[in-house]
């Protein structure tokens, strides 16, 4: 699977949700994030796009350190399954996890997938 396809699937499921997404490019900029996140409630989050053995390059890791120290929000989603992870955060955490948050009364709870996915850096 190309990137390409990954950044289309993780606009179509943006858009789903109510927002939007727009094409990260800076002249003269090297390694800024694919994505610029627009959500209806205002949440801008810059996202970089990989397939699934997609690696960081270190101007990218720089970039996004930078962005994040000035207070931006990044992230980097790997493949469909990183994008599905990434916009089921945004919504609320998977089924799975809202029941076993319920059980234990630990909104931080997550399922062995969702833990796993974080993990492998796959959200």
């Amino acid at each position: 699977m190309k990137e390409s396809q990954v950044e289309k699937y993780l606009h179509k499921k943006i858009e789903e949700l109510g927002g939007t997404t727009r094409k990260f490019t800076s002249p003269g900029r090297v390694g800024v994030p694919d994505r610029i996140c627009f959500l209806p409630n205002g949440r801008v989050i810059f996202v970089e796009v990989k397939t699934n053995s997609g690696k960081l390059s270190v101007r990218q890791e720089r970039e996004i350190e930078q962005l994040r120290s000035f207070g931006a929000e990044c992230r980097v989603v790997r493949g469909h399954n990183g994008v599905d992870l990434f916009v089921n955060g945004l919504v609320d955490n998977c089924d799975t996890c809202s029941k076993l948050q319920q059980a234990s009364g630990d909104d931080n709870y997550l399922c062995k997938q969702c833990t796993n996915a974080k993990m492998n850096g796959l959200v």
